[in-house]
């Protein structure tokens, strides 16, 4: 992350722009001795009664999450 100048705010920023309020990121200080990172799937009141249509959906959306963890 230092030799790419990038901060924890920088990479919460990013996902936010991808997933929007579709994830929830926590993160502690760039100074701390080992940077941490949580990230936590939002989940809306209808995703409660899924149906074969919403679980294709969750399927898409956790593909777009494993693709960032490569």
């Amino acid at each position: 992350m230092f030799d790419k100048k990038l901060t924890m705010q920088n990479i919460a920023e990013r996902i936010f722009q991808d997933f929007g309020t579709d994830l929830s990121c926590i993160f502690n200080d760039d100074n701390a001795e080992k940077l941490i990172l949580r990230i936590r799937i939002l989940n809306d009141e209808e995703s409660k009664y899924q149906t074969e249509d919403n679980a294709v959906v969750d399927d898409e959306f956790l593909r777009r999450i494993d693709k960032y963890a490569d």
